[in-house]
């Protein structure tokens, strides 16, 4: 019934608060922004990013040139054990690698910009996701408004991310179970490059119907 407004996190930033101090605050706001400092002149240093603007604050996002793209950048760096966010391309803007940079992230930053840039090279080296004309084709022709489940497993057949629906207690050749409607469920991916690609050519309508659809298969027995 409280909703975000329980009383534990307040209780809690209230302690934080008194515990730190004014000087313990400024203290973590020059080492969360010295860390924002150094990563932005990291991110310069690589030739194939640059920031979509100068950070006024904590939060860094920076876009790739034609070589590679955000979404093989996340996936290379979380095999580092770098977990950064991917933002899909909206009204212009490009997709973007996004950063929640915090006092914590200063001891790390060297570490980090030398994964980083290993994982832009890697990136470089595969050359950017494609999503095929086919399957963009195939979204567009869709209503986000009305996703059936038919949609859903023609779309995740027609990407080649899970083929077809499957039959009920045997798995497809591509190891698709299917669940006991018949439909598709689903086999988590190691790697998310590939489907944030396909999100990406997605309105964000889209997008939200097919978040919506992914989890609702999840919960699916």
């Amino acid at each position: 019934m409280q909703s975000t407004k329980s009383g534990g996190p307040l209780a809690g930033a209230w302690a934080v608060t008194q515990r730190l101090g004014h000087e313990g605050y400024r203290t973590l706001t020059a080492d969360v922004l010295e860390a924002v400092d150094r990563i932005v002149a990291g991110v310069a240093d690589i030739p194939a990013l640059s920031l979509v603007a100068t950070p006024d604050s904590t939060l860094i996002a920076f876009s790739c040139d034609e070589t590679c793209d955000p979404f093989t950048i996340c996936d290379e760096l979380a095999t580092a054990k770098w977990y950064v966010q991917p933002q899909m391309a909206f009204a212009g803007h490009p997709a973007t690698v996004h950063l929640s940079v915090s006092a914590a992230t200063l001891s790390g930053v060297d570490d980090f910009l030398a994964a980083l840039r290993a994982a832009v090279e890697r990136a470089v080296a595969a050359g950017p996701v494609q999503v095929d004309p086919d399957v963009v084709a195939f979204i567009e022709a869709l209503d986000p408004t009305a996703l059936t489940d038919a949609d859903f497993d023609g779309l995740l057949a027609a990407s080649g991310l899970l083929g077809g629906a499957g039959t009920e207690g045997r798995a497809d050749a591509a190891g698709v179970e299917g669940g006991p409607d018949g439909s598709a469920s689903l086999q988590l991916p190691s790697r998310m490059a590939e489907i944030n690609a396909l999100l990406d050519v997605a309105a964000p309508a889209m997008r939200e119907a097919l978040l919506i659809a992914f989890l609702d298969r999840l919960q699916r027995p």
